[in-house]
């Protein structure tokens, strides 16, 4: 798809928005079975908020859990009565009581940051998701330029990866900053460690990291 042409709208499997995802919990997700991603924020300032199949909380150790048989006949005439939702609590109230077990998180490592250069107020945005190629794609307009974002999680390179395009030549112009969360309450399920590295290709002709 050249940077001009409308996202086909007839698309099966295909989310579209037209409003930025302030929140995380608008984002859309992205993975690859190990490494986990949110993409949200607004035009001009993208958040990748990164986690990794390796990285939890720490979790209580199960204790036995209590004996409760003595109140099955209290949920069995709940049932009888009809009381099916006090009934649907019950039973698992009274396990939680007696054992205090805490399951295991998913921790995020980090988020991503991509600021970008602007001139104009933007027009035209438009994000979608490919749930055929689990590839995220958010374009707009900014004066006479087009602009596209693209970004997936590779399966085979294990990587995530983001290109920005523009349709004017010199226009792109960006900050890129990873910023880690505290890992004091982060358990990780391995005691192995891997390089967090970022990587990126430009045709920028002078030098421009700093």
């Amino acid at each position: 798809m050249n940077l001009g042409q409308k996202p086909n709208l007839k698309r099966k499997h295909e989310m579209i928005l037209h409003t930025p995802a302030v929140d995380w919990r608008d984002g859309i997700p992205l993975g690859n079975g190990h490494i986990g991603a949110v993409h949200y924020g607004n035009v001009y300032k993208d958040r990748v908020l990164i986690n990794h199949e390796r990285l939890w909380s720490p979790g209580l150790s199960p204790a036995e859990y209590p004996d409760v048989s003595q109140h099955l006949p209290k949920l069995r005439e709940l049932l009888k009565e009809g009381r099916y939702e006090e009934a649907n609590t019950f039973l698992p109230d009274l396990l939680r009581k007696g054992n205090q077990f805490r399951e295991p998180r998913f921790q995020p490592l980090g988020d991503l940051f991509i600021e970008l250069k602007f001139n104009d107020a933007n027009r035209n945005y438009c994000r979608r998701l490919d749930m055929a190629t689990g590839e995220a794609v958010t374009s707009w307009q900014d004066g006479d330029a087009i602009w596209r974002k693209k970004i997936f999680v590779s399966r085979p390179r294990n990587v995530i990866v983001m290109c920005i395009e523009c349709s004017q030549s010199g226009m792109i112009e960006a900050t890129i900053e990873l910023g880690l969360h505290p890992i004091e309450d982060v358990a990780f399920a391995t005691k192995t460690f891997a390089e967090i590295g970022i990587e990126g290709e430009t045709h920028a002709d002078t030098p421009f990291l700093r």
